[in-house]
């Protein structure tokens, strides 16, 4: 209801709007928009760690995956001024077993943040095959994170934030890839950018 409100009155159907009060409404949408993205964080964490969220697993093609989220990607990465290169192996075989919706969230949570903490430079993720895993990696030249905050980045209860967002995405992300019997680890330095690091087990 929040948004539909401020939707309507960013449209000018209930009359017009100054430059100042556009202003204050978009603040109010991008405030409402990470309220609903918390939100909505903290119930699939909680259905994760319950067991509540049933895993989903089936033959999936990584790179197809990858490609779906750059196109939805893409235009905010080009918004923002940002280069978004793809590196996909093409030797990964498309028979690896994993849950395609829950591992497409992990990369949008992943390369969103990437996006949301990179004012200009550029995003690369790039596909490989280290047998018997599937490895991506997400790079980019954003703000980095702090070396205190690394050890708790994907810890839920200290909810660690970046540019006031809080990073809650990263623990669901780990919870999925561990229910995958994978793993996720972050280099970061401040200042010159992210890597994050995920493998997926192909048997």
């Amino acid at each position: 209801m929040i948004k539909e409100g401020i939707a309507i009155v960013s449209s000018e159907n209930a009359g017009s709007v100054n430059e100042k009060q556009k202003h204050f409404l978009d603040m109010a949408r991008k405030n409402a928009d990470k309220l609903n993205r918390l939100l909505s964080n903290n119930f699939k964490f909680r259905g994760l760690t319950a067991g509540e969220i049933e895993i989903n697993l089936k033959k999936n093609d990584i790179n197809e995956i990858i490609k779906k989220i750059q196109t939805e990607i893409l235009p905010l990465a080009k918004e923002k001024g940002i280069n978004f290169v793809v590196n996909l192996d093409k030797t990964i075989s498309p028979e690896a077993v994993f849950d395609g919706e829950l591992i497409k969230e992990v990369f949008l949570n992943i390369i969103t943040n990437a996006i949301n903490f990179t004012k200009k430079g550029k995003i690369t993720v790039t596909t490989s095959f280290e047998a018997p895993d599937i490895k991506v990696v997400v790079k980019d030249t954003g703000i980095g994170i702090k070396k205190k905050d690394l050890p708790y980045i994907f810890d839920p209860r200290k909810l660690i934030k970046l540019n006031n967002e809080v990073c809650l995405g990263l623990a669901i992300s780990k919870e999925i890839i561990q229910k995958h019997n994978g793993k996720i680890q972050i280099e970061s330095t401040p200042g010159k950018g992210t890597t994050v690091s995920l493998t997926l087990p192909t048997n």
